[in-house]
């Protein structure tokens, strides 16, 4: 007897700056967008608009199809394919039906657990989306610097420049650049700690520093030490591990308005003068690994350091940043930016000093980069890679 996946709709349902998510009142358990199964002679979207009414109490406008997601685990009950589509709501959230209760939560804020792959389906929903927010008319959407050169809306708002050259007062600037959040408390906390604490030398500034700082943050393990003269911005999704060590004259930057932001794992060092900068992008280093000296991770896509990677000084990894250069008329800088997919280190990789690896590129497990190298494509695994170009030139074991 064949046995086919059943066909189910998921709805991302964009409602007062937020994303509608519902929580499960059966197994599996856990946060998840509207949805359910396509009932028999009903259309896709025809289901998408009852699933959303049941479930949210939202009448659900600018219905569109987003993605198919059809992998054989994305429902631990029986193979599902989903169609899943974005909308407006509209009306008076209130959760029904399956949903034990229905929330707005901000992008960058989604709660836990979440269930069946829903947080990879916001994930490329925002990246998406991102891109599409760069890619737009130059007539329709323009602003312009003190010398009349129009600059694209996303290019102000995801760069300090572009922060910088909003029509705001110097406090809104200053708040939308370093803080990410508005509110006198998040003002105050964040101006009061960086302000006593930042510049203390010696076991004082360590310990108070220690004890203080970690207010700042999304969360913050045990035993984490923070060096001097931090630069911080948008401290709130940044996340650090038990036992990380960041040196002095360290850059935090997890600015963006969709990203997630920063997350460093246990016992990892960051070393000093090091940049880890988000421009709507995100920065995932995971357990074991160290960063050293003067190193710049920059990404507007991805940038993921498996465990137990080490990175010498003076390297430099950037994920997006490429600009397209086909219009004769227009600055580079203000063409519209090429997403390569982000950079992935997959784990127990050494790159020697100076290594340069660019968007697109997935380190294999256990490769080995050598110093001074630029890694334009992908390396395999196992494999020791040198040279500009980085070519493989030997295999481990």
């Amino acid at each position: 007897m064949n046995r086919n996946p059943l066909p189910t709709v998921d709805i991302i349902i964009e409602y007062q700056d937020g994303l509608v998510l519902i929580e499960r009142k059966n197994p599996p358990h856990g946060w998840a967008l509207p949805g359910g199964f396509v009932d028999y002679e009903e259309t896709v979207e025809a289901a998408a608009q009852r699933e959303a009414r049941e479930e949210t109490g939202l009448i659900i406008t600018d219905l569109d199809q987003f993605r198919v997601y059809s992998a054989a685990d994305r429902d631990p009950r029986q193979h599902t394919v989903t169609t899943v589509f974005t909308a407006r709501g509209t009306g008076a959230l209130q959760g029904a039906d399956d949903a034990r209760q229905a929330r707005v939560f901000p992008p960058d804020q989604l709660p836990e657990p979440m269930a069946f792959d829903h947080r990879r389906i916001i994930h490329d929903y925002l990246k998406t989306k991102k891109r599409k927010l760069f890619n737009f008319s130059m007539e329709s959407n323009r602003g312009e610097d003190e010398k009349g050169i129009a600059i694209p809306l996303e290019a102000r708002k995801t760069s300090v420049q572009g922060q910088l050259l909003k029509d705001t007062g110097a406090l809104r600037k200053y708040r939308d650049i370093f803080i990410g959040r508005s509110g006198l408390m998040s003002f105050l906390k964040y101006e009061l700690i960086t302000f006593l604490f930042s510049s203390l030398q010696g076991s004082i500034g360590f310990f108070l520093r220690k004890v203080f700082y970690p207010l700042l943050f999304k969360k913050v393990g045990k035993g984490v030490a923070f060096g001097r003269h931090l630069t911080i911005r948008h401290p709130h999704k940044i996340e650090i591990g038990d036992r990380v060590f960041i040196d002095d004259f360290v850059v935090l930057d997890a600015k963006g308005e969709q990203n997630q932001g920063i997350r460093i794992g246990d016992q990892c060092f960051i070393g000093r003068n090091t940049v880890l900068s988000c421009k709507e992008g995100d920065i995932r280093i995971d357990s074991n690994s160290s960063i050293s000296n003067n190193c710049s991770l920059l990404s507007e896509s991805e940038i993921r350091i498996g465990a137990y990677t080490y990175i010498a000084g003076h390297c430099y990894l950037v994920a997006g940043g490429n600009h397209g250069y086909e219009d004769l008329d227009v600055p580079i800088l203000l063409q519209k930016s090429v997403d390569r997919g982000g950079i992935e280190l997959a784990g127990n990789n050494w790159l020697g000093a100076g290594v340069q690896v660019l968007d697109g590129c997935r380190i294999e497990y256990g490769s080995i980069i050598g110093a001074g190298s630029t890694v334009y494509k992908s390396i395999e695994k196992n494999s020791i890679a040198v040279g500009v170009p980085a070519m493989v030139t030997k295999r481990r074991g």
